[in-house]
Parts: structure tokens; sequence; C-alpha cells
């Protein structure tokens, strides 16, 4: 009961979980929701006596879920929080304290009284076990499946693998064979090298990390005899970056052609009937020939010389950036001999979709809102051009590039004149020249994880390179995968994302849609025992196998 009759918040007790401003506005999901609101978080200021003058309106709620975590005290064991005190902060409680939700805390405060009475439980057991909590969920929604159907898992874990064909996480360079002659791959295939070439080949993982941490890096290759005893792996937690400027960068007109230097170039057509094209070239001889390149991103300002243009951003639509595979200076390049290449990137649909920014810039012409910088992301096309030049013999290393508009798609009908300037290209890239992190014997520990160690790392931070360079046989490249492994996580918590694995391990039942009863493979062990305990991980009979335990261990 309250000591201060008739005024909330006497009392300040703190549960296992704090409910926050950020999560009612925001309308965050829990796990172990048992309540909501959608009231808007009002509050009327501790002075002053006028209503209207102490009010204040911190915004609607989404509408909100309220943890069961709230409802019992962290230092108490056996205290329920069953009203308005239960476990908020001072502005939070605005949306929460409203008597509908205040009614399903007391509902749900009351039937895990029940429980615990029954079962000789204390209010934090509940939790801990999702089949206990799964019960209390069954009394709160009489429509309730008798074994609920939860959630979708919206956390990331800090485990990841990556298989040679997963083409937006790996980089090749060289040629690899794609092969399934051998048995013990990842998935249905792997690549080697064909015992050639050695020193000039190289595959390049880039898995997902998006927590910091140190991380337990291994590496899967499949089953053979003919394998390399000295393969080497390097695991890079940094990466340098280089950023390149246009060059040479002039644009083509009826006659002449117009240079343009390292300033800006003019796209589309002018008034006076002229169309131009904008030529590029990105000059990247400050990056090593030796360089693994990890991320390409170009990106360009475009500035519209007239008003009328401003409100005209869909026209823009068509903006591409094509290779150009030769040399180019004033007068020496006409649009249909050069302007055959794959684009750098391939837009379509509206302006927005092209790119993957479109972001204001300082004023360039005039007002900051006739202009944009556009951001043109990695293409599996561009990394291999950009790769491909550092190994050229060529005497410059000039990656050269052509600009078009939809003015010069449909039949010049447009007469806008879009200016570009101020082009880059950042290249991010790793060095190979160092040292490896290891050798490994790939004839040993075939078909199975292979740790190679523990390194740190920030978010996306490791990249893990599998190389030939002085090798005496063939060269596997199949998976690699990344686990959390650092000292301070908990026991309960094995990626350290907050829920603990008890939950995990029902979403993975869930996702897997598999009878938690069944015994597939007929060892007396039902699925998920095997899930939640990891009796018999490794059994070939069985669904759980060492590929998808990542949130078991």
């Amino acid at each position: 009961m309250p000591y201060v009759a008739g005024k909330r918040e006497s009392r300040r007790v703190l549960g296992a979980y704090i409910l926050t401003q950020n999560d009612v506005l925001e309308g965050r999901y829990f796990e172990d929701a048992v309540a909501t609101t959608d009231w808007g978080i009002d509050l009327h200021m501790e002075t002053g006596i006028s209503y209207r003058s102490t009010y204040k309106n911190y915004g609607r709620a989404s509408p909100c879920y309220i943890p069961y975590r709230c409802l019992f005290s962290r230092d108490i064991p056996n205290l329920f929080l069953a009203g308005r005190h239960f476990s908020v902060t001072h502005v939070a409680l605005g949306s929460p304290r409203v008597m509908n939700t205040i009614a399903q805390l007391g509902v749900t405060v009351g039937f895990a009284a029940a429980i615990c009475t029954q079962q000789g439980f204390e209010p934090a057991d509940i939790y801990r076990d999702p089949d206990v909590f799964a019960a209390l969920r069954v009394r709160l929604d009489a429509d309730a499946l008798a074994t609920p159907s939860w959630p979708a898992n919206p956390y990331t874990t800090a485990s990841a693998i990556v298989d040679n064909l997963d083409t937006a996480r790996i980089r090749i360079v060289g040629e690899w064979t794609v092969s399934t002659s051998d048995g013990g791959k990842w998935l249905s295939n792997y690549f080697h090298d064909g015992n050639t070439g050695k020193g000039g080949k190289y595959v390049l993982f880039c898995p997902a990390t998006p927590l910091s941490g140190d991380y337990t890096v291994s590496t899967w290759h499949s089953v053979g005899g003919t394998r390399a005893t000295n393969a080497p792996v390097w695991v890079f937690t940094q990466r340098a970056r280089v950023a390149a400027l246009a060059v040479n960068a002039y644009a083509r007109s009826d006659t002449p052609d117009t240079w343009c230097g390292n300033e800006e170039m003019l796209v589309g057509r002018a008034g006076s009937g002229k169309f131009f094209r904008g030529f590029l070239g990105f000059d990247l001889a400050d990056l090593p020939a030796h360089a693994l390149v990890d991320d390409v991103t170009l990106s360009l300002t475009i500035r519209y010389p007239d008003a009328a243009s401003v409100n005209e951003t869909a026209g823009v639509a068509g903006i591409t950036v094509h290779n150009l595979d030769e040399p180019f200076s004033p007068g020496a390049v006409t649009w249909n001999s050069r302007e055959a290449g794959t684009p750098w990137t391939t837009p379509g649909g509206t302006f927005a979709t092209n790119v993957l920014t479109a972001i204001a810039d300082p004023p360039y012409f005039g007002d900051v809102t006739n202009g944009q910088r556009l951001v043109f992301p990695s293409t599996p096309d561009l990394l291999a051009r950009v790769q491909a030049l550092l190994s050229q013999s060529a005497p410059d290393k000039i990656l050269r590039g052509v600009v078009r508009t939809p003015s010069l798609e449909t039949g010049y009908t447009s007469r806008k004149l879009y200016r570009f300037a101020e082009a880059r290209l950042d290249v991010t890239w790793v060095d190979p020249s160092v040292p490896p992190t290891a050798r490994i014997n790939l004839k040993e520990q075939q078909a199975q994880w292979r740790p190679i160690g523990v390194f740190p790392a920030g978010v996306d931070g490791l990249r893990i390179a599998i190389g030939t360079g002085g090798t005496d046989a063939y060269v596997t490249a199949d998976a690699v995968r990344v686990d959390i492994a650092r000292s301070d996580i908990d026991p309960d918590d094995y990626d350290g994302n907050g829920l603990p694995n008890a939950w995990e391990r029902r979403w993975f039942l869930q996702e897997t849609g598999t009878d938690p009863l069944a015994d597939p493979d007929g060892d007396g062990s039902p699925n998920r025992e095997e899930c939640e305990r990891g009796t018999d991980p490794l059994d070939p009979r069985s669904r759980y196998t060492a590929g998808t335990r990542l949130l078991l261990n």
C-alpha cells in the first residue's frame, strides 16, 4: 500500500527490468510481454496548481508492451508488483498508469501468484522457465493454443556462417573451381584452386559481426586426400581505406569536348540542343597491387542549375555509371564506341532506389535543397573490376567510367541539364602480404569446424582469407564460421543478446517447424531434449547437427 495517500510513485520498486520512456514511444516488443498500453505519455509537473500550465505530453505510445520482468522485485525474491508501483521510470509511467493497463497487470500477477503457490516457485522462476511462462500466457489468453506459437526471434545472434557461394559475403581473387566431388562439404559444394596459380588466388570471407567482442574463428573443409598440408589463412581485424578522387573527368558534347579536369561535369541536354555525357576516371595508384578489395563505394554530388529542376527528382531515375575498358582523352571518346560495359550499378524505379543514400550536401549552387549526394554501393562487377585493375600491367591504375541520365536514354527529349561534381571512389581493403595467421593441414579435421583462434573485433570488423601461396597440393575454400567468445558472457545467455538460452532454444524449435516431442533419429531422445540439453548433437540422423546448433552451446 502507498504510505502517502492519493499520491502515485510514493514507492519506487526496481524489478528485473525497468520500463523506459523509449520502450513506450518505440513500441518495443518483449519476449515476456503480458500487457499492453497505447495511452500517450502525459505528465503534470510538480510545481504549480494549474492543470494546463503544468501539463506536458511526450507523445503517443506505439502501442507498448510491458514485460513480466517488471512485475517482480529484483531484490526481494517473493515480492510481486501489481499496481502503479511496478518497475517503470517516472516519465514512462505516464502511459501505463491508466486503469485498463493496471488491470492487465493485476490479472497477470494474480495468475502468476497462483502458479507460484501451486508449484512452490518464486516470481522469477516463472520467467526463467519458458514452459512455465507458456502456462501463464495460456491463462492470460483463453484463446491461446495449449502450446503457444512464439514470435520469430527479433534479436541478432553473435554467430555467423559464410558459405563459399554467399556472393554478398565473399570476394574471389583468381580462378577457383566449384566442385561437388568430395563428401563432407558444407551445403552443396566447395571451391578448390586446381592446384595451380599458387600465390595469386584468394577467397575473402566477410561475416557479419553485429557486436563488438572476442570471436572464435573456424573454417570448414570437405573430405579429400589430395589436400595441402600448409594452407595459409589470414584473420583480419582491421581494414585499410583509400579515397580516390576523379581525375581526367570531362563532358562529351556535339563538338568540341569540354575538358573538366578534376572539377565538375554537365550531363543531360542544354537548351541549345547540345547533349552531354560525363566521363570519369579514378586513380587507384595508392592502392597496393597485393590488396584484397573488400568494398567499393562511388559517390557523386548532383546539382540542378535551374530552379525548375528542384521538384523533378523523379526525372533522375535513370542515372547510371558504366564501366569503360579503354583510356580516353579530349576528342578521342565517342558515346557509341565507349559506352559498352556492365553498369557499376543498375538503377531502376524511383530516384531514391537508384543509390544507397541520397542526402543533402552543403550548398554548391545556391539553395542546399537544389542538389543531392548520390552514394552507389558495391556491386560484384565493380569489386571485380577494381581487383582486376590491381593485377594488370598497365602503366596507370585508372578506373574509367561514364555517367548518363534519362535524357540520353529517351531520344534526348529532356532539356534538363544536371551538373555533377565531387566524384569520389572509396575502396576498403585488407593486406595478405603480411604473414598468415595460421597454416592448416587440410588432410586433418575434415568435415568439421576447425578453430583458428580467438580474435577481438568491432561491429562488422572481421575478414578471413584463404590463400594458396606456398602450398603443396589442392587448397579448398568451403565455409567460415565466427562465434562470440567473450570471457564475461552470461552462461545462461550464450550470445550475449539479453535473452536466456532457454528462450532461444524454444525459438529454434519453432523456426525449424519441428515437433518437440518427435524422435526422428530413433535414439530415445526427443527433439526438444536434444535441442535443449545437447545430448546428441552430432548424430547424423538427428535434425540438430553441428551446423544448426548455433544457439545451443
